[in-house]
């Protein structure tokens, strides 16, 4: 089922389980990933160690070859995940609620970004309801509550937004190449796919792995 429009005074502000669900997916998918990669390379590492090891006992020179298959663990760039949504004031409630349950499952005590973050991701002139004048405050009122949770806060429709986390910290606006998590609108892809003449070989995208 879809999940209906946000009403009421909080508007997008009003938690969302979908929202968690997915978001836990995400951060999940990452966890398991970075830790797969993290077994296979000691597993590599101990494998050519050994190898190095009977190469010397046996006096041969040269690189010694590895008895294992190479783990096809990696995709061709680091970002897993994707997520597309229309305006800025959607990305910001979904970015601080990723941040929280960031911080929850990987223990993560800093976050790098925060006030960058929201200096772009909010409108700093949009007044609050308390503050309008009585005109202003009954044409407001007189929207459906649909609109008024949907055009509130900065709805600029072109961003893009590269995450990485770790076990210790959360980086907002990190390489897009370096990130986990990309959060973009999906006139900000095709912007990107634009400037770079149309889709690129595997490797060359940000987006080649999620």
């Amino acid at each position: 089922a879809c999940r209906p429009y946000p009403t009421g005074s909080r508007g997008l502000e009003v938690p969302d389980p979908h929202m968690d669900a997915y978001l836990l997916h995400a951060l999940n998918h990452i966890a398991k990933t970075a830790d797969r990669i993290k077994k296979n390379n000691d597993r590599l590492a101990a494998a050519e160690e050994a190898a190095r090891a009977a190469a010397t006992a046996a006096g041969q020179k040269g690189n010694p070859t590895l008895d294992m298959s190479i783990p096809r663990d990696q995709g061709f760039t680091r970002p897993k995940v994707l997520i597309l949504l229309p305006q800025r004031n959607f990305a910001f409630c979904l970015v601080r609620r990723l941040v929280a349950l960031a911080m929850r499952e990987t223990r993560a005590d800093s976050v790098q970004g925060k006030e960058k973050f929201v200096e772009q991701f909010t409108d700093p002139e949009e007044e609050d309801e308390e503050d309008m004048d009585a005109g202003a405050r009954a044409r407001r009122s007189s929207k459906p509550a649909e609109w008024r949770a949907l055009f509130s806060g900065n709805m600029d429709d072109h961003f893009r937004l590269g995450i990485k986390i770790t076990r210790g910290s959360i980086r907002l606006f990190s390489d897009v190449f370096q990130s986990d998590i990309i959060v973009a609108s999906p006139i900000a892809i095709a912007t990107k796919l634009a400037e770079d003449g149309g889709p690129k070989p595997p490797g060359t995208s940000s987006t080649s792995s999620t």
